[in-house]
Order: structure tokens, then C-alpha cells, then sequence
């Protein structure tokens, strides 16, 4: 008997720890240890024996077995690991391109050994893949953020399920690291401004008028903190006048949020910052519609309080600055964006915690008296609205350049005019926004871009040179919610009666030209607010809604002019956005969804507008970042909602998937990587439009993803069944998982183009349908199974499962006196491919051959024959760069991103690697050994089934020789046929002139039985 084992006092063993959990949670507290026999001698002792490299003859020895060896059979495998060595190891190994992450586009062996903790690190397991090495770098960052030197690092957390594994990652990591506050404590970290370009790095912030005990916080951490050098400004009464704001260019800072006030702990108050969370990357503050997408992640997330915050803070926005603003900056106190804060406080409201009612409701009330004020002093005030039609506009004030932009970015608009002054566009830009210089063009040019960033599609086509004269669906639809949530929330929580606080004009209602000329207007306090009114308003909205922006020959919402008074014919597709709202007729949602939603709908969900509409691009016309083919995870989250919300939630799981999917893919082969947005065609974050792409800068691992795609992430899980989350999970492409007959025109017209497996299928030298019309056929009627009988499927189920299985295992299911005992064949000691058993009923009537599928296993497991499996999958079944899920390596090195791969390469693969070969001897040896061998019995019906890889290689053989095949959870088979040359019969062929190439059955003897469909055999 084993002497027992005294390990030291307060030791945490691994077995004891939670997996795949936080990194704060996994790395906190001192080591870990494993319970081995070899305690004393474990590697994170600081022992570290050194093997002797094998050389030359010696290569094939094995070490001596010891006692701590792994068993065939073990629990959760775990790693030693020396943190600092090995992230210089894998960097040096894998990091090609030196960018401190590991991708699919590196060019490393992407294999490691690491020490396995049961064996003290003697026996080494290899890691294999980039995701496993991408989230190995991950996880030694993360140990190093917590000073880890050694660790025992679980297996689990290098393969975990990619969709759990960055849904966890967001919830517990990514919201935190965006995180911060205004107050002494996070100054530091807030007042620093990547768009800063006047050079002085100093922190300044700006407090609001009317706020004397906040300004003397901050001047009160100015003198405790002299290291900051903090410059604290108070702001005037009216702090968005135009001039004041430009004079504030050459000084920027961060402007004051609201703040709670709390014990000091010495018997006084002070003040504390109430946190928020930013978008990320180079937007290092507040935003207004980054952060009501954000909240709708974390509500998802259970973090009410956060996006109660900021809530609070929108309602400090629009007391102390006006309006809510496009960022917290002095350099946008004359901008706002989408207004969404109606909806954002409902769905925080319901939310809250239900213990103190009337506290719930008393913050409602400031929110919705916020909106209101938000509502009749920025959009349905001039110059945002227009009188005559009554549509709103983004419409800001503002003089001279916007200074948070790039240095270069307005360059080739700016160069025509210095060249008319003959002066340098530096000089010029100084000269114009000091007034020196008058250009009434480029003072229009420049309304109309502060219009589009406002709008916060910055920039587009869309909107060039126009956007401040547009009354745009998005807005109309926004402010028909406003409108509709306003009235709702007084009917329903305020007892039809709401006073208002806080004293401003009312705009008049029904606008027209005549009215907005009448200086005078009622005052916010002269009476209460009730609900009809602003159903009133959002009736009229409607009415405007239909009459000027609905198109009923395009099927489509149009932005309208109201200057040239007439649609822009720019597809947008915000003109979903009515479903969202609800300002859409049933009528106009079906024809959006039958006729419109195919316009924008490509692999990766749905892009920002038409190609079409884009237009052309060139080097003088270079891409904008909200066009064609960029998609944004606002334009998702709201096509979603408003397709649920019109009762069309298969197609808004469909969207959802897309978008989850290239999200996904993205995470896997790009070191867990999460954009501002994505390429959506082309399947990338890697864009080059404009500013680039944010949120993809990091080193090692992902830390805060970016903030609007964290939460698309999120609430797109929502849509998720349960199959189509695993699904995402194994990176199964839209294509594959919804069928090709799903797809809408614009989607079939780019899948060549992206799709390995529609290059490979569409560019194979020989049809199989021409060779099809081209052999004789001949007639026979066999017997096959019943599958419509569950006995028969249930007895056949039985007969796939012991393809795997010697016919000693426990498993082994008993098939009584039906059946002979089965002939085994491929279960030779150094076999390691085809093999299964045949079965064959007493009198030999029937004989059924049984194929083993792909053995269960991740890297390294699955048995003897787990690599030819995956290897025969990847190349019949799937691209040769098989893109399967993240736990599957590559045939071959053609996939570089983006979908990319050609029939050139398949060949390459087949022929090089000789896996053509090995497969087709596969088939030559059941034809000819087996199967034929089979066909010498006597008056004998012969059944070919499997299951997985079985199932679809039953499939071929039931192809190639006309026999009955039955399949289970096996993929199609008529990519493989076609890869391998296999003819099908004259009359299937024909067939596919009547029925859809996704549900016709390729071959008339196979059934296949799966979880999600059937398909039926052609009698």
C-alpha cells in the first residue's frame, strides 16, 4: 500500500479550482499543485529536468515508462508551466510577423509540447492549432498580469468552446477593462485623449457652470495630486455657443460627469465618480448611441447598475450641456448623436430591482424629464427641424474644422483651397478656423460633415455633402420611439399626469412654417404632460414617415431632401429601423423583409448600404467605413429586434448567426480579436477604410474588445437556439447550416467569391452531371431497410455504434439471434483507417456492412485512426483548409483569412499528400476484398450503413454500387461525389430541374437520419 502523502499546510490543489472561469478568479491567490505520487520534485519547485535530444538512430526510443506516466484513461489533463519562458518561446516560434499574436496568418509549425502536471512535467503533451496556441499566449499574459511565475494550466481553458469562452471574456473582463470614472481616482486614466493633436498632454477638465462643490473637488485633487498638473476650467452658463466652442480647439479636455456624493470616512462628504464604460481603442470617453448598444450588452450581462450610470449621466448631459453629446469633450459640446435615451431607460427600469418601487420610478421621471427637454430644445428645435415637412435633421452648430478628426484627414478637401491662397493647407487651416479667411463652399462643406457625425455614421456617400439637409429614416424612427416611450411611460407610470421641473420652450405642435416664425412659445412649466399629446406626435411622425420617406415601387424608406425637396435614392439599410421603432405598417415590413432585406443581406449579416449605391471606388473615391461592404453592430442589434418585433425571428436568427458567425471565426484565428466592425463580404476586421479598424491594436491578449461589438456579441446569443450556438461554436458557415436555397440573390452572387466550398464545387474540371447523361443506366429494384420503422432504425443505430467498437467492449450492444456474429475488418493491431464489422442474418439474406465514422478526440485522442478520419473529412466533406471548428488543423497552408481558397489547391492537397490515394484505396479495398466479396453470398441483400464519416462514406459505396445506405448524422455527401467523379443516376439528375439542390437527395438508395432533417428516398 502507498505511504501516505503530508503535503504542506494551505496548499490549493488544481483539482479543487473552478476551470473555465475569469483570469481573476483561475489566477488569484499563490500556486497550485497537483496531487502527484512525485510532490516534492514537481516543476514548480524550481525543478526542471532537461531531456537529452534524441539523435539520428536514437530517435525512435522510448522513454522509460514511469509511474506517473499519463494512462489511457485520465482525468482533465493539466500543464507546468514557466510563465516568462514560455511566452518567449511561443513568440519566437509562432509570432512570425512579430505582431504579439498568433493567427492563422503566421507561418509557425503551430505545435508545442508543454509538461503534462500528472507526469511533473517528464511526459509532454503537443498543442496543436492556432486557437489552442492563441489562447496559450492569452492565459500566460493573463498569469503574468497576476504575477504568476509558474502555473498549472488546465487543457480545458486552451480548447474551450470559442462562443463561451469570449461570451465569458466580455461579461467578466472586457466591460471592466472599459470601465472608468471622473473623479481622483480615475482621472489619470479618463483625461487621456488619443485624438489629442495640439501636443500638450496634460489633463485638463472642464466642470459645468452651476456646479461650485464639484469644481472645488477637482481643484481640491489638482493640489493633491501635483503630478498631474490638472488644469480645472469652469465652464460659462451657455457652453455650446459655436465661438466659445472653437476657442476651445487649441485646449481640449475631458468635461465633467455626474457624481454621487458619499462618506469621506473622516465624518465629511465628498464626491465619487459613478462609472461608465467607453466604446474602446482611440474613443477614450462617453458616447451617446455607443453606449445605449453598449447597455443592451450589459443588461445581458446582469450589470443593471452600470447602465443605470449612465443614464445618469446622459440626464447630468442634458442639464448642464444641453443636449446628451456625442462624446464627453469640449470638442463636441455643439454635437449630439441618435437619440435613443427613451428606450435605454425603459429597458433599465424594468430591470431594476423591485424592492423600492417608488425610488424606481422617481429615476424614471428625471430620465424621461430629460428626454422630454432633450426632445423640444435639440430635435424639434431650429435649425434641427424642418418647419415646412417637420422632419428632424442632424443639424449641429459649429465653426471651422473638426479638430478631433486626423491630422491628414481633410487634406484633399483643404488642398483646392490653399492652392487659391497660395498658401500651405497647414497655414490655410490655421487662417480659416481663426476667421481670417472666408470660404462660404467649405463653411457649407463643413455644416454638412458635422451633420454626419452627429448622425454617427461617419462617414458614407450617404450623406457627402448633404446631411445636414437630410430628415433620415434613422432619425425619424428614433424620435417616433421617443415619442411613442414618452407617452407610454406618462400613461402607464405617471398616472396620465407628468410635471416638469425644470423650465424651457416647448416647440409647437403641428409644426409649420407659420408657427416656428412666432418667437413666442409655451413655457415646459405652464402644464402638465399627458400621454395623448405625444401619441399625437408620434401619429403625426408617422404620417410624415409614410408620406415623404416610404417608396412603394422600391420597397424601401428613402432619406429625404428638404432643401431639393425630393427622396434620396441611397439604400440604407436603416431603412429597417421603422421595425425597431414600430412606425412600420405590417404591409411595409413584409415587403421589406420579402423584397428589400436580400439587398443588404451577404455572408457575414447585413452591410451598411448597397453596392449599388456606394457607387465606384477609386483612388480619388476611396471607401467610407459606413458603405458597402462594412457591417456595424448597431445596424444588426436594431434589424434584429425590429424583425423579432414584427414576428419574423427566423430571419433575425438568421441575421443573428451571420454576424455571430464572423464574430466568431474572427475570435479563433485572430488571437481573440474584437473589432469596431467588420468587412462583412470578405468575412475581415481587417479594413482599410478611413481610420482603419479599431480595437485590433493589442499585445498577447484581447483586454477590452471594443464596446458595441461586445454587446452585439452578447445579444445576439439571445437569438441563439441551442443547436445554432453550437453551431457558431464549430464555425459551421451560414452557407452550411442554413443551405444554399436560404440565400437571398446578393448573398449567391458573392459566395464564389468567398466560399472555398463553392470554388471547390463550382470549378471541378468534370461535372458529375454531365457524366451522369452520358453513361447507361440500367433498372433494378432492391430490397432495402424500413426506415420508417423505429425497430428497424433502432436495430441499424445499434449495428453504427459497434462500428467503433471490438466486440468484447462493454459497449458492445447485443444484437440477439437476428444476427451472426460479425466479421470485424480494419481492426488490425497497426491499422489506422477504414474499418467497422459486418453483420449478416442467419440464412445470409441480409448483409449489412457497418463503417466506423471519425473517432471522438481533440488533438491527440480519438484512437489510432482519428487522424486519417479527419484528414478524409476535411477533404470530401469540407475545404481542404478545414475550417471545421477550432479544435481541427489544416490540410493544407492556402487559408490565409477571408474565406479564401481555390480548386488548385484541393487538387494540390489531394494529390501531394496522397490522401486521394488513400482514400481511393480505401474504396478499392472494400470493392474489392469486401464489398465484392459480400456480393458472392448467395442471393444476399446487401446494406451499407454508418455513422458521421461512416455514414457519408456508406453513402459513396451506396452511390458507386447501387446498394441501399442508410446514414446517420453524417454530412451531405454530393460535394464528395462530385470531388471524387461519382456519377449519379440519369433520373436523379434530371430531378434537379424540379426540386431545389438543397433538399434533392443526390442518390436514390440513401436515408439519412439526423438530428434536424430527413431526407426522404425517391421512390
Amino acid at each position: 500500500m502507498a505511504p501516505t502523502l503530508n503535503h504542506p499546510s494551505g496548499v490549493t490543489f488544481v483539482e479543487e479550482r473552478p476551470t473555465n472561469v475569469d483570469a481573476a478568479t483561475y489566477y488569484a491567490g499563490g500556486d497550485s499543485y497537483t496531487r502527484s505520487r512525485t510532490y516534492s520534485t514537481s516543476h514548480i519547485h524550481g525543478y526542471k529536468p532537461k531531456k537529452a535530444p534524441a539523435f539520428e538512430e536514437d530517435w525512435h526510443l522510448r522513454p522509460r515508462r514511469l509511474s506517473h506516466d499519463e494512462k489511457s484513461v485520465t482525468g482533465p489533463r493539466r500543464f507546468l508551466i514557466d510563465v516568462e519562458e514560455t511566452i518567449r518561446v511561443v513568440l519566437e516560434q509562432e509570432d512570425t510577423d512579430g505582431d504579439f499574436q498568433i493567427s492563422v496568418t503566421d507561418a509557425g509549425p503551430k505545435m508545442m509540447a508543454l509538461g503534462t502536471a500528472t507526469s511533473n512535467g517528464f511526459k509532454t503533451f503537443d498543442i496543436r492549432g492556432t486557437y489552442m496556441l492563441s489562447n496559450l499566449l492569452q492565459e500566460l499574459a493573463l498569469a503574468r498580469d497576476h504575477n504568476r511565475k509558474r502555473i498549472v494550466l488546465d487543457e480545458a481553458r486552451l480548447t474551450e468552446n470559442p462562443v463561451d469562452r469570449l461570451s465569458r471574456m466580455i461579461k467578466h473582463s472586457f466591460w471592466h477593462s472599459l470601465t472608468r470614472r471622473i473623479d481622483g481616482d480615475g482621472l489619470e486614466i479618463i483625461t487621456a485623449d488619443p485624438k489629442n493633436r495640439t501636443g500638450r498632454v496634460n489633463p485638463r477638465i472642464y466642470v459645468p457652470h452651476g456646479e461650485p462643490v464639484m469644481a472645488e473637488y477637482y481643484r481640491k485633487v489638482a493640489r493633491e495630486k501635483p503630478h498631474m498638473k490638472l488644469d480645472v476650467q469652469v465652464l460659462p452658463e451657455k457652453p455650446d455657443d459655436p465661438s466659445f466652442v472653437k476657442s476651445l480647439n487649441s485646449k481640449p479636455g475631458i468635461l465633467a460627469l455626474a457624481m454621487n456624493e458619499i462618506d469621506d470616512g473622516k465624518g465629511g462628504k465628498t464626491l465619487k465618480g459613478i462609472p461608465f464604460i467607453v466604446p474602446g481603442a482611440r474613443f477614450n470617453e462617453l458616447y451617446n448611441w455607443d453606449s445605449y448598444f453598449i447597455a443592451l450588452g450589459l443588461l445581458v450581462d446582469g450589470q443593471v447598475a452600470m447602465a443605470k450610470g449612465m443614464v445618469d449621466h446622459f440626464i447630468f448631459e442634458i442639464k448642464h450641456y444641453g443636449k446628451i453629446l456625442n462624446g464627453s469633450r469640449s470638442y463636441y459640446l455643439c454635437r449630439t448623436q441618435p437619440p435613443f435615451l427613451t428606450d435605454m431607460a425603459l429597458q433599465i427600469y424594468n430591470q431594476l430591482d423591485r424592492s423600492d418601487m417608488e425610488a424606481n420610478r422617481q429615476w424614471l421621471k428625471r430620465a424621461i424629464q430629460a428626454a422630454i427637454k432633450e426632445y423640444h430644445t435639440v430635435w424639434v428645435a431650429e435649425p434641427r427641424i424642418d418647419p415646412k415637412t417637420g422632419l428632424s435633421r442632424y443639424r449641429p452648430d459649429g465653426l471651422g474644422i473638426p479638430p478631433e478628426t486626423e491630422a491628414t484627414h481633410f487634406t484633399q478637401i483643404l488642398e483646392p483651397f490653399a492652392h487659391k491662397h497660395g498658401i500651405s493647407v497647414l497655414e490655410f487651416s490655421e487662417k480659416y478656423n481663426d476667421g481670417i479667411i472666408k470660404e462660404p463652399k467649405l463653411d457649407e462643406y463643413f455644416l454638412h460633415d458635422r451633420a454626419v457625425r452627429e448622425s454617427g455614421h461617419d462617414t458614407t456617400y450617404r450623406f457627402e455633402k448633404r446631411c445636414a439637409n437630410l430628415g433620415t429614416i434613422d432619425l425619424q424612427s428614433l424620435l417616433y420611439k421617443y415619442e411613442v416611450d414618452i407617452g407610454t411611460a406618462i400613461r402607464e407610470v405617471f398616472d396620465d399626469e407628468l410635471q416638469l421641473e425644470e423650465e424651457f420652450d416647448l416647440a409647437p405642435f403641428p409644426p409649420s412654417v407659420e408657427a416656428y416664425a412666432n418667437s413666442r412659445r409655451e413655457s415646459s412649466k405652464s402644464r402638465v404632460q399627458r400621454s395623448d399629446e405625444w401619441f399625437d406626435r408620434a401619429d403625426f411622425r408617422k404620417g410624415i414617415i409614410d408620406k415623404y420617406l416610404w417608396n412603394e415601387q422600391k420597397n424601401l424608406f428613402f432619406d429625404y431632401d428638404t432643401v431639393k425637396e425630393k427622396q434620396i435614392l441611397y439604400e440604407s439599410v436603416t431603412s429597417f429601423w421603422p421595425l425597431w421603432a414600430g412606425c412600420a405598417s405590417e404591409e411595409q415590413c413584409w415587403k421589406l423583409v420579402t423584397q428589400s432585406l436580400r439587398k443588404f443581406e451577404v455572408l457575414g449579416g447585413v452591410v451598411s448600404g448597397t453596392e449599388e449605391s456606394r457607387g465606384k471606388i477609386s483612388l480619388e473615391r476611396p471607401n467610407r467605413q459606413w458603405d458597402y461592404p462594412y457591417a456595424w453592430p448597431p445596424h444588426q442589434i436594431m434589424i434584429w429586434v425590429g424583425l423579432e418585433r414584427y414576428g419574423y425571428l427566423e430571419e433575425a436568427q438568421r441575421l443573428a448567426y451571420r454576424f455571430l458567425y464572423m464574430m466568431t471565426t474572427a475570435f479563433v484565428d485572430f488571437n481573440g480579436v474584437v473589432p469596431e466592425k467588420f468587412d462583412a463580404v470578405k468575412l475581415s476586421h481587417l479594413v482599410d477604410a478611413e481610420y482603419g479598424n479599431q480595437g485590433i491594436d493589442f499585445k498577447m491578449v484581447p483586454r477590452e474588445g471594443f464596446g458595441w461589438m461586445n454587446s452585439a456579441y452578447q445579444v445576439g446569443l439571445t437569438f441563439m437556439t441551442s443547436h445554432m450556438r453550437r453551431a457558431v461554436a464549430a464555425c459551421t458557415s451560414p452557407e452550411v447550416f442554413f443551405g444554399s436555397a436560404a440565400q437571398p440573390p446578393m448573398l449567391n452572387a458573392n459566395v464564389s467569391a468567398v466560399d472555398p466550398l463553392g470554388l471547390a464545387m463550382e470549378n471541378l474540371s468534370v461535372s458529375t452531371l454531365e457524366i451522369s447523361h452520358q453513361l447507361q443506366w440500367n433498372e433494378e429494384e432492391v430490397i432495402g431497410p424500413d426506415v420508417e420503422s423505429r425497430e428497424t432504425l433502432l436495430e441499424l443505430a445499434k449495428m453504427t455504434n459497434n462500428a467503433y467498437l471490438c466486440d468484447d467492449d462493454p459497449d458492445w450492444y447485443d444484437l440477439g439471434d437476428s444476427w451472426n456474429d460479425s466479421y470485424p475488418f480494419g481492426w488490425e493491431p497497426d491499422a489506422d483507417g477504414f474499418r467497422g464489422h459486418v453483420f449478416a442474418t442467419p440464412d445470409n439474406e441480409t448483409v449489412v456492412l457497418s463503417i466506423k465514422g471519425t473517432s471522438a478526440g481533440v488533438f491527440g485522442g480519438g484512437g489510432p485512426t482519428s487522424k486519417k478520419d479527419k484528414l478524409n473529412d476535411n477533404l470530401l466533406f469540407s475545404c481542404c483548409c478545414a475550417r471545421i471548428d477550432w479544435t481541427w488543423t489544416t490540410v493544407c497552408g492556402c487559408y490565409r483569412g477571408g474565406w479564401k481558397c481555390d480548386t488548385e489547391c484541393l487538387d494540390k492537397a489531394l494529390i501531394e499528400e496522397s490522401l486521394f490515394y488513400s482514400i481511393g484505396t480505401t474504396f478499392e479495398i472494400c470493392r474489392q476484398n469486401l464489398y465484392n466479396n459480400l456480393t458472392y453470398i448467395p442471393n444476399s441483400n446487401i446494406w451499407v450503413i454508418g455513422h458521421s464519416l461512416g455514414g457519408a462514406l456508406a453513402s459513396l459505396l451506396g452511390a458507386t454500387f447501387g446498394a441501399p445506405a442508410v446514414a446517420f448524422e453524417s454530412p451531405g455527401e454530393r460535394m464528395a461525389a462530385r470531388r471524387l467523379h461519382l456519377p449519379s443516376p440519369v433520373s436523379i439528375a434530371d430531378l434537379k430541374s424540379s426540386l431545389s439542390a438543397a433538399h434533392a437527395p443526390l442518390f436514390s438508395p440513401l436515408h439519412s437520419i439526423s438530428h434536424t432533417f430527413i431526407i426522404p428516398p425517391i421512390r
